[in-house]
């Protein structure tokens, strides 16, 4: 005999979903197997013992799992086109499917819904001006006769915006947990094991300077520069604020060091280990996944050649042009709404200025 259990939105969050499957396996019920057309999950009774379940979702329906999984002696359950689901003890697991494909979905859908949260809001804005210039033209109230399919249509309306704005907000938030950037502290704020900003705060450290810099992740190069002759004065960057416009520093002496502003449209946590390894600092990174602004750095000798993070100029180039790119579609849209708005405003004004 089988326990159903219906879970419609389970790939919007895989880490509370694998979570819920060790809990009900804890509980004496073992995953049998998942139907995914109708999302219903198919328990059967078992011995209580903690299984972990882990899902994988491969980029081409074709590949399958890979070997050394298998070899592992993970056991796959259920599989359906791309995805898989993988459980073991956890005693005799040594390797894990990777979560980048998970991501790379999710931020496709986090991308889809936003282009639909957009296009609704401009949708509804641009129906609702003529009622509103109707109104300040004539200063008269419109008479709304709403029939049944009128109403069903407001109604469908209103259901997807608000499904668009949970999914966007549901998967960004797993997509971090995944990622676990919320996690992720600047190497920087540490002297060995001790936090600089206790150091501060018991007097073991000088008083920090703090610089205000607005919008200066939308000059990078220049951002650079500054940074450089803040360390060539003798301030030591240690800490930047989470909206990126305050910077914070430590009067230690002048330092020969390299600054990087990069910019990712994308970044994953290989990422991050590729360039410690390379032997950079990272001093801040923006929490968000998508459009991503880290600050990275190396100390150098006198004499020596200035580290660099992109040797080729064609990567410098191409880097300049995502920047550039990236944010003249983000703002575009921000951009067109306000000309429309002045464009209806200023024809508005001309027509009372007719009237009177």
């Amino acid at each position: 005999m089988y326990k159903r259990a219906l879970r419609p939105l389970w790939s919007y969050d895989i880490k509370n979903t694998e979570q819920w499957l060790t809990d009900m396996s804890l509980s004496g019920y073992k995953l049998d197997h998942i139907n995914f057309k109708n999302r219903s999950f198919y328990f059967i009774k078992a011995d209580k013992k903690k299984l972990i379940y882990r899902f994988s979702y491969e980029r081409n329906e074709n590949i399958g799992i890979s070997k050394s999984l298998i070899k592992d002696k993970l056991e796959v359950i259920t599989s359906f086109k791309r995805w898989s689901l993988l459980v073991n003890e956890p005693e005799n697991i040594e390797i894990m499917p990777s979560r980048n494909s998970i991501i790379e979905r999710n931020d496709r859908l986090v991308r889809y819904a936003r282009i639909i949260l957009l296009a609704l809001t401009l949708l509804l804005f641009l129906g609702a001006m003529p009622g509103l210039i109707f109104i300040i033209l004539f200063g008269l109230p419109m008479q709304l006769s709403l029939g049944v399919v009128q109403l069903s249509i407001y109604l469908i309306y209103i259901v997807v915006w608000i499904f668009s704005l949970y999914s966007l907000i549901k998967i960004n938030s797993s997509n971090k947990r995944m990622l676990q950037l919320e996690d992720l502290e600047p190497e920087v704020s540490f002297i060995g094991d001790k936090n600089i900003e206790d150091e501060i705060y018991l007097g073991k450290i000088p008083k920090v300077v703090v610089k205000v810099k607005l919008g200066g992740f939308y000059s990078p190069d220049k951002l650079e520069l500054w940074l450089k002759e803040m360390s060539k004065k003798g301030l030591k960057l240690f800490k930047v604020s989470k909206n990126g416009n305050r910077f914070y520093f430590l009067n230690e002496g002048k330092t020969n060091r390299k600054y990087v502003v990069d910019f990712k449209k994308r970044v994953s946590s290989e990422y991050y280990e590729i360039n410690r390894e390379a032997g950079w600092k990272l001093y801040f990174t923006s929490k968000e996944r998508s459009y991503n602004w880290s600050i990275w750095a190396m100390d150098y000798t006198e004499g020596e050649a200035e580290p660099v993070m992109y040797s080729n100029k064609e990567d410098i180039v191409e880097h300049a042009r995502k920047v550039v790119i990236s944010y003249s579609i983000l703002y575009a849209p921000i951009i067109v709404m306000y000309l429309i708005v002045l464009g209806l405003t200023s024809y508005i004004c001309c027509k009372m200025k007719i009237s009177i």
